[in-house]
């Protein structure tokens, strides 16, 4: 283990009893090497590193505190409600400030934080987080913790050995679901489609003109019409006619 890693933390309280020059070294040893606030404390005169109190002001001065936005209400509900972890993340491992944890350990510890921060005291959200655990880590919290307190820590404190037990059998399920639904897919028969035939059209035939048995001409039949009213015109003159073609009329004395 290197030096720094033996330091005790550095708080830099004015009351915590430790010298000027003990003050400024345990300072430069909490920087990190290379790094912009190393490079900018070997550029510092004597004078300005030479008391804590006016190495304290150089650095504020440098290095001012910036002011971090405030969330609104409703900003921070909406990041709560998308806040889910998966069945992929389950059993995983994260880095937390530099700590490694279980995904569910980070994911209880930051909705709690979370609804503090929404002052949300009457537990309404509790049921939109249930909501957003992997079915395997859901199955393991009963209902019954329907409080902050009591859905975290219970969450803390789920064993690993049921999660990744509960986290196979719903792999497990969820394969013998797709399967079937796969089958089913294959079984399914496929839609035929119905020929299309062109509409018919109907095209008029003209018959051949021949002389009749007196030797005149046979008129030429008009060509075929669809439409009702000329086939049978509502006042045709339907007499007969007699060899000549003439029409007879009856007369009535």
């Amino acid at each position: 283990m290197s030096d720094t890693d033996q330091i005790a933390p550095f708080y830099g309280e004015e009351d915590d009893g430790k010298e000027n020059d003990e003050k400024i070294r345990y300072f430069e040893l909490s920087l990190k090497d290379g790094g912009p606030a190393s490079q900018w404390f070997l550029s510092l005169t004597t004078t300005e590193k030479q008391t804590w109190t006016t190495l304290a002001n150089t650095f504020k001065n440098h290095w001012p505190a910036k002011t971090a936005s405030t969330k609104t209400k409703a900003e921070l509900q909406a990041e709560l409600n998308n806040t889910k972890i998966t069945e992929e993340e389950l059993g995983k491992k994260v880095n937390v400030g530099g700590i490694k944890v279980y995904s569910h350990i980070a994911w209880a510890d930051k909705v709690e934080r979370l609804a503090k921060a929404i002052q949300d005291d009457g537990n309404l959200l509790v049921q939109n987080s249930r909501d957003n655990m992997a079915s395997s880590l859901k199955s393991l919290v009963p209902h019954s913790n329907n409080t902050w307190t009591l859905f975290c820590q219970f969450v803390w404190t789920v064993s690993l050995i049921e999660l990744r037990k509960k986290k196979d059998e719903c792999a497990c399920q969820k394969k013998i679901e797709d399967d079937l639904n796969a089958i089913k897919g294959a079984r399914a028969p496929a839609a035929t489609a119905k020929p299309v035939f062109p509409p018919a059209s109907r095209v008029p035939v003209a018959l051949p003109t021949t002389s009749s048995a007196f030797g005149l001409p046979r008129a030429t039949p008009a060509p075929f019409v669809a439409n009702n009213t000329q086939l049978n015109p509502p006042f045709a003159n339907t007499a007969p006619r007699n060899m000549l073609g003439r029409r007879f009329v009856t007369r009535t004395y």
